[in-house]
């Protein structure tokens, strides 16, 4: 697996954290747990290998890996076609030793056989569980040990509209990240479904197309917990927002209708 030089000048080492999935689950779960500092982990699930997320990542994966921050952890199924000399000195320092055994497994997987993905989905915790037709989706958690996690569909737009699309995803994430562990989930669930001004603007002009595609599907919530999390808020016991408040109910209510 080759790489490509880059200016030292634009060398970020260690503040990213987008690496491609493992040959197995298991080997994938070991990857992550040696990143320190993961706020959100994220898996880019998509199985089809025509599909415009493919290029994207593949294209696009150093803007990605940056834009992603320090805190959060993308997998993906299609690693770059050329690797940049600061992402692999980045992994040479996160796994130390064993580097070599890791890079070996990454360039014997390198973009994984077709369906991989179809692996993970029984590694979330989702009402409905993911199924094979969920994909291609955005699997976000903040807890390795608990799996419970928010799943966003993707649509098959043309690469740059879906690079664009991703973009507004990766920093309403980042944002999410910031907040303290347990308000997380449904922080992202929220963002994901119901953008804020400041994600619109992300989506520069596919702005109006991508809040009608999120809003039209929805992100996958576990819709009893939301409730849960309603009704404490309302009790004053959960202490949430007006507008939190009002933006889970809308979640709620578009999941229930969807």
């Amino acid at each position: 697996m080759s790489y490509q030089g880059i200016p030292e000048e634009d060398l970020i080492e260690d503040e990213r954290s987008m690496l491609p999935a493992g040959r197995t689950v298991a080997a994938t779960d070991a990857l992550l747990a040696k990143l320190p500092d993961v706020a959100i982990y994220g898996f880019l699930l998509c199985a089809d290998p025509q599909h415009p997320l493919n290029t994207v990542v593949s294209e696009r994966w150093s803007e990605l890996d940056h834009r992603s921050g320090e805190r959060v952890a993308i997998v993906a199924f299609e690693p770059p076609k050329e690797w940049a000399e600061g992402i692999v000195e980045r992994w040479r320092l996160t796994f130390g030793d064993k580097f070599d055994e890791t890079w070996a497994d990454w360039e014997r997987g390198r973009g994984l056989e077709p369906g991989a993905a179809f692996d993970y989905l029984g590694s979330f915790k989702t009402d409905p569980p993911l199924r094979p037709a969920d994909l291609p989706c955005l699997v976000l958690f903040s807890d390795l040990n608990d799996r419970r996690a928010v799943v966003r569909p993707l649509p098959a737009w043309p690469p740059q509209d879906l690079f664009a699309l991703l973009n507004g995803l990766i920093d309403q994430i980042t944002e999410c990240a910031q907040l303290p562990a347990p308000d997380r989930l449904e922080a992202l669930a929220t963002a994901l479904t119901t953008p804020s001004a400041k994600m619109k603007t992300s989506f520069g002009r596919l702005a109006s197309r991508s809040v009608d595609y999120l809003r039209s599907h929805p992100a996958t919530v576990v819709i009893t917990a939301i409730s849960v999390v309603l009704a404490l808020g309302s009790a004053s016991v959960l202490p949430l927002s007006i507008g939190m408040i009002a933006a889970l109910k809308e979640v709620r209510d578009i999941f229930r209708r969807s």
